[in-house]
């Protein structure tokens, strides 16, 4: 199916590929800023575009979830799984409040799986919070989030592109996952 989405987009303009797939919730940003080094487009291009993508359905989640969590979580078929995830929400708002608009602006700076803009407005729409501040977190990690990829995404190709970049590369991976590895023990 993966092979099948991405040969969709690749019959569309790589610029009009890379603001579609931003917008998506599996891809966002993170995932159509590889692809638009993949179709050629350059640095500032594919972040513009990407960043542009990504940006797109923000006002609507902000605006839309916190009334769409209301209603499932109110009646129908959802509303178990909502009133648990509401639930949940709620033993864990001291942790985040705590961090307040700094915390929403981290969640979708930071380029990690399950963080990102679709995650942030959820969460922004289960903690009730303000829509103009909520706003301008998510804005200002998206743009974060982009010139965080940007960067390791042309560094990485740079790097590849040495005589001995390819296996220089490999190796700070090794040992990025070794010093994790050991981090993660030492718990």
């Amino acid at each position: 199916m993966a092979d099948s989405f991405i040969a969709f987009f690749s019959t569309v303009e790589p610029h009009l590929a890379v603001f579609f797939l931003s917008m998506l919730p599996v891809t966002e940003l993170r995932g159509a800023l590889p692809l638009s080094v993949l179709w050629g487009l350059t640095p500032m291009q594919g972040f513009l575009w990407a960043a542009a993508g990504n940006f797109v359905p923000v006002i609507p989640l902000l605006l839309f979830l916190p009334w769409a969590i209301r209603s499932l979580s109110s009646k129908g078929p959802l509303r178990r799984p909502f009133q648990k995830l509401i639930a949940h929400n709620r033993d864990n708002q001291d942790k985040v409040r705590r961090w307040g608009m700094l915390g929403l602006y981290f969640l979708v700076a930071v380029p990690l799986p399950m963080t990102g803009v679709w995650t942030g407005c959820l969460v922004a729409s289960l903690m009730s919070l303000p829509f103009g501040r909520s706003l301008i977190a998510v804005s200002a990690g998206i743009l974060t989030a982009g010139m965080i990829m940007t960067l390791l995404l042309h560094g990485a190709v740079a790097l590849v592109s040495w005589p001995s970049g390819g296996k220089l590369l490999l190796a700070a991976f090794a040992v990025l996952t070794v010093v994790f590895l050991c981090r993660r023990l030492k718990k």
